[in-house]
Formats: structure tokens, sequence, C-alpha cells
């Protein structure tokens, strides 16, 4: 009886404690539902907006389509009482009520907005500025070299003298002196009269050793004699830019050193590619009645078709840019395989010009002196001389591409000896019993 009576009074202290709660929940649901309302009052409640007069549709910067006006704010729904726990954490302790604009504000529609056009931002573009001069900085020789190599001519004679320098960096005997002028040339003889000033220039310098000229480059255009307008390309202005030519070299070639004249190379253009053909044309001409070398570069940067290319293979094989992006002038690259035929010949010349070995020379204990002591001249074509010939230094030239043609006849050919015809041939030997090559039926 005693726990049935203790049953009894848990069960109503639980009762007691569950509708205790219960009924603390409903007023806490009341208390937020009011709570919300007053706030949704104040959110719903707005001022009317402002009316304006009406103005024109402003165009958009970037597309030029007019812009809509601004939208006026949309109504915002009502809320609604989701139940007991929405309604707790709607307190203005859990939440922040929505501030009310002021009078005048039109809040903008997000919608509208949205499909509108956004201007694009685009990233400024670089743009590369390429030298047309190679570098000024290019500094003094510190031991100066014996030989020098004098580079006159206009802005193609500059780039050709900066590949030079680098072409005979390794060879400290032979150096390179600048005398080019920019934007000169043999027409306009007011600015620079190059065949006035070159037996000048190179007179000023007793070390120079091989001159290189370069034209053409501002060249290419109409001349004037006296009042008249010569067109270029015309018979006349040939003949007399050809005379011109004549005189630059005559000029240079007072001197006393060799001359060579440098041909042109591709330029990028409809018209100045033909242009430069036919001054290389020209120049080739004069050149060959002068008796000096003509070096001819267009194959260097032109492909198989002989037409402009902006990158090709440089010194090294590899594929590299030569010219510049306005197809006149070039890259270090280019100067340098620009250079290469210009230093190829001078390297042949300087070869040739070195000193050649006496035919008889004193020989020391090392190469042979007798036991005497008395020295002896290696002449192999002294008849008593105590030493053996010496065998000479190199053999007779034999042409690889053109061989000396004989009238022997090939071996094996009709009609050709076959062996020596002197020779007997031999008999055979004798079969031997049991051998390999007894080939006899046994008996």
């Amino acid at each position: 009886m005693a726990s049935l009576a203790r049953g009894r009074a848990v069960s109503a202290i639980l009762g007691a404690a569950i509708l205790a709660a219960a009924s603390l929940l409903v007023d806490v649901a009341q208390v937020g539902a009011q709570t919300d309302d007053r706030y949704s009052t104040q959110r719903r409640t707005r001022p009317a907006p402002v009316t304006r007069p009406a103005q024109p549709a402003p165009v958009t910067r970037n597309t030029g389509v007019p812009r809509p006006p601004a939208a006026v704010g949309r109504p915002q729904p009502a809320p609604q009482n989701r139940g007991i726990l929405p309604s707790i954490f709607s307190w203005p302790l859990f939440s922040r009520p929505t501030p009310t604009p002021g009078p005048g504000v039109v809040l903008p529609n997000t919608d509208e907005q949205a499909a509108l056009p956004r201007p694009t931002r685009t990233a400024p573009r670089r743009t590369v500025v390429e030298a047309t001069r190679p570098p000024s900085d290019r500094g003094d020789y510190e031991t100066p070299p014996d030989n020098y190599i004098a580079v006159l001519g206009d802005n193609y004679a500059e780039w050709l003298a900066y590949g030079l320098e680098i072409a005979f960096e390794d060879t400290p005997t032979t150096g390179v002196l600048d005398l080019t002028q920019l934007n000169s040339g043999l027409l306009k003889v007011e600015s620079y009269d190059w065949v006035k000033q070159a037996p000048l220039v190179l007179a000023n310098d007793k070390t120079v050793a091989f001159a290189v000229i370069m034209v053409g480059l501002n060249d290419r255009q109409p001349l004037r004699e006296g009042a008249q307008t010569i067109e270029f390309k015309s018979d006349r202005w040939r003949e007399i830019y050809a005379k011109r030519v004549d005189d630059m070299i005559a000029a240079t070639k007072t001197r006393g050193v060799p001359v060579f004249l440098v041909g042109m190379p591709p330029i990028k253009g409809p018209r100045a590619g033909p242009d430069a053909t036919y001054m290389n044309e020209i120049f080739r001409e004069r050149a060959t009645a002068a008796g000096i070398p003509f070096i001819d570069v267009w194959q260097g940067f032109s492909d198989d078709a002989g037409e402009y290319v902006t990158s090709g293979p440089d010194m090294e094989g590899q594929v590299r840019r030569l010219r510049t992006t306005d197809g006149v002038y070039f890259t270090k690259a280019g100067a340098t395989k620009l250079a290469h035929y210009v230093e190829r010949e001078i390297r042949r010349i300087l070869q040739t010009k070195t000193p050649s070995m006496p035919d008889k020379m004193p020989v020391g204990p090392e190469a042979g002196t007798p036991i005497s002591g008395t020295p002896v001249l290696l002449n192999p074509q002294t008849p008593s001389s105590p030493l053996a010939p010496v065998r000479p230094a190199a053999g007779p030239i034999v042409s690889l591409t053109n061989p000396p043609s004989t009238n022997d006849p090939l071996a094996g050919a009709p009609g050709a000896p076959r062996g020596n015809p002197a020779a007997t041939p031999a008999a055979a030997p004798a079969d031997a019993p049991g051998r390999a090559d007894d080939f006899r039926w046994p008996r």
C-alpha cells in the first residue's frame, strides 16, 4: 500500500510540471506573436514615394541602350506565423528589425538592375617598342686593336657594325670603326655627301685595314636634277644612281684597303621588297665593274621563295627572331647573322696574310743534329744533307668535287683487263683421297 501511494504522488508531481510547462510555452508564443506583428506593421507602413517630374531616359555609357528608370520598391509579403519556435527566435533578442527608410528614399528593384548590361573592364594593352638602333653603350676597346674594319653607310650599316663587333669579340687584334651616318644616302648630298666625306673619315685613322659600304635604305625615292624630278626606277634614275655608286666606291678605294659592298636585305611590304631587289641589281652590277666583292645577304633573311621572313635560323641553327615588327631593322640575332657574311670574307683575307715558313731554318739537337755538333740546314734539295728528306707539311691539293678524269677503263667494264695478264694460271692440286673436296665414287 505504501508503494502504491508513492507512485500516485510521483505521477501527480509530473502531471503538474507538464501543465506548468505547457502554460508557459503558450504565454511565450502569444508574446512573440504580438512582437512580430508590431515589427511587421512597422515594415509595412512606409511613406509614399515622392513624385518627381518625368526626365529623359539616360543612355548607358558602353552600350548606347536607354537605361530604364529606377523602379519603386515592391511591397513586402506579410510575415506568417510558422509555430512556436519561429516566434521565439523572432524576438528582438535573437533578430534585428529591418530599418525603415527615411522620407523620399526609393528602394531599387534588384531584378531589373541585374538585367542591365554591366560595363566590361579590359586591361590596357602593352605596347612593345622595339629598338630601331643598336645599343649605344657598346663601350670602347680596352686595348686598341692592330687593325680596324671601317663601316660606312646608313642605318643598315650601323646594324652591320654592331654585328661585326659581336663577331670579332674573340679577335682582340681586329676592331670595328663605326663611321655610319643615320638617314644618309647617295641621293641627298646636301645633308651628307659620302663621296666627299669618305676619304676624309678614312684618312683620320691609319689603322683601317678593311672598308665596308652598305647604303640604299634611304635612296628608294625620286631625285631632283635641277628643276626636273626624276622618278624612281626610271632609266635616267638608274643611270644617275649607278654613277653615284661608282663615285662612292672610288672614294673609298683611295684608302688603299680591301673594299666590300653589302647588298640590302628583304624589306617587309608589297613595294619595299621589289624596291630592295632593284637596288641590289644596281649594287651587284657596279661592284663587279669596280672589281670589288659584292656580298649578297638576301638568302639569310628570306624563305625558299625569296620572300621576307621575320624569324629564321641564327648562327647556331636555332630558329629565332631576326627582324623587328616594322619589317625594316634587325634584332641582335639578326645583326649577328648579317655580319656573318662580311666576317667570312674578312677572315678569309686575314688567313691568307699569315706569314709562311721559311725554306731553310736551323735545327737544334732535338731535330737531328749530327754527332759532331755541326748544325745542319733542313733542305731536302741538298743532295749532301746528312739527314733524311723531310716529309712535306701538306700534300698536293686534290679537288673533292671535280676529281681528275683518267682514261683507264672501270673495273668490270667490257674490254677492261681482268687480273694480271702477265701472271700464268697455276695448276689445280691433285685430289687427295678422303678430303672434303674429294667427290669421287668409292671403288
